[in-house]
């Protein structure tokens, strides 16, 4: 994990508000799950959300989500047999191609090259 995943998975600023703890533990529990639902969960504004995440941790809210669900995307690519495109829906990508992108952008190889380099 580079020094940037790691400061984004632990967050630059640890959250005082409730809320925002509450759509960590949502988002690391259930990675699929959307801003919307996410805003719902606490009774607020996907507006209103993305801006207290943001104040309390210090980082976006959409660059948050990504990041947790490639991680939970690596993993399952290390320890499972699951197809790409399942891990794709597992992980909140409603498309494989916008998994793969986002994942090559990230890693710098496709998912199915980082499954063969890290299970071999």
């Amino acid at each position: 994990m580079t020094m940037r995943e790691q400061a984004t998975m632990n967050l630059l600023q640890i959250p005082q508000d409730r809320r925002v703890r509450k759509v960590i533990r949502l988002l690391h529990d259930v990675p699929q799950l959307r801003r919307q639902e996410l805003a719902a969960s606490v009774n607020l504004s996907i507006w209103h959300l993305a801006h207290l995440f943001k104040r309390e941790t210090g980082v976006r809210l959409n660059r948050y989500i990504q990041e947790v669900r490639l991680h939970r995307s690596v993993e399952l690519l290390k320890h499972t047999n699951e197809p790409i495109k399942r891990i794709a829906f597992q992980t909140g990508y409603e498309h494989s191609s916008s998994f793969i992108r986002a994942f090559i952008i990230r890693y710098g190889e496709s998912p199915e090259r980082y499954r063969r380099r890290n299970t071999a």
